[in-house]
């Protein structure tokens, strides 16, 4: 399928196909933590096969923190766990994400394999990830978040 996410009404459409089709040379990295080459987004897999993304520098619009959050509120934080994608944590701890800070980078053009049967894909225009067996995911980059 491919979708059209767009981060606002001002913003030009983006076109991309969900899920990806990596390169047929794409090399295949196991990367629990990892950072992008930009060093906007952290991603790190935990218990269970949840994927926990913490972008730091966005440009979409991003959930307004909720009245009943008396924690901190991570805004940009991404948390996978197929089929559920969810934008912005209510948390008293740092994002997982965030405890990794000397993750390795994720360089454009790879594919992680991580816990659960996730796949990431790397890439200049953001990043996506992905469960093969069912195709739901998100795709993230500094201006666009979409699921799929």
């Amino acid at each position: 399928m491919t979708a059209t996410a767009t981060a606002s009404s001002s913003a030009a459409p983006t076109t991309h196909q969900f899920p990806p089709k990596p390169p047929s040379k794409a090399k295949t990295v196991t990367l629990h933590s990892f950072v992008t080459p930009s060093g906007n987004i952290r991603c790190t897999d935990e218990v269970g096969g949840l994927l926990s993304c913490l972008v730091d520098k966005t440009d979409f619009p991003t959930p307004e923190r909720p009245r009943d959050c008396a924690e901190d509120w991570a805004e940009g934080e991404i948390s996978f766990s197929p089929p559920r994608t969810t934008l912005g944590s209510c948390r008293g701890d740092p994002p997982p994400a965030a405890l990794h800070p000397d993750a390795p980078t994720f360089e454009y053009g790879t594919v992680n394999q991580l816990k659960g049967g996730v796949r990431c894909l790397s890439e200049e225009q953001g990043l996506t990830c992905w469960t093969p067996g069912t195709g739901h995911g998100f795709f993230v980059s500094r201006s666009v978040f979409a699921v799929f």
